[in-house]
């Protein structure tokens, strides 16, 4: 009887455990399949466009909130225009479901072709980490 319900337990905490990494992994990846809706298509060639899926009742976006706005200013001088997207307005849940989103903070960061560059998860976001790759993107691409 013990053993029975440990297997139950230890199935149910790996079937969870290959849920969460399969979302992870998906994020992480460079989904040749999302592209930039053309209303946030970049101006040039080294603007980047950074989107925020969120929630007002999101206990994690109200705390990434500040980071967000301390990043908006700062990358703005980089040609990086940053679009939050409250999930529940508009159209913006069905684009957050064709972006494969499952949690909330979430971020994207696209490139001036509207080509996806990186995802980042909630707990995963660092401001620093989308600062490096703005600045990588547009050293690539000859710009200052």
């Amino acid at each position: 009887m013990l053993s029975l319900a440990f297997t139950m337990i230890y199935r149910a905490i790996i079937g969870g455990l290959a849920v969460l990494l399969g979302s992870v992994l998906l994020l992480g990846q460079h989904a040749d399949a999302r592209e930039l809706p053309a209303e946030y298509t970049p101006k040039s060639k080294c603007d980047t466009v950074l989107i925020e899926f969120y929630w007002d009742k999101c206990s994690a976006c109200k705390q990434v909130a500040p980071h967000v706005a301390t990043l908006e200013k700062s990358m703005a001088s980089k040609g990086t225009r940053v679009e939050t997207l409250e999930i529940y307005q508009g159209n913006n849940g069905q684009l957050a479901r064709d972006f494969g989103v499952t949690a909330v903070p979430t971020f994207f960061l696209f490139g001036s072709d509207g080509k996806e560059l990186k995802a980042y998860k909630a707990g995963v976001f660092q401001p620093a980490d989308i600062n490096n790759e703005v600045t990588a993107y547009r050293k690539t691409h000859g710009c200052k």
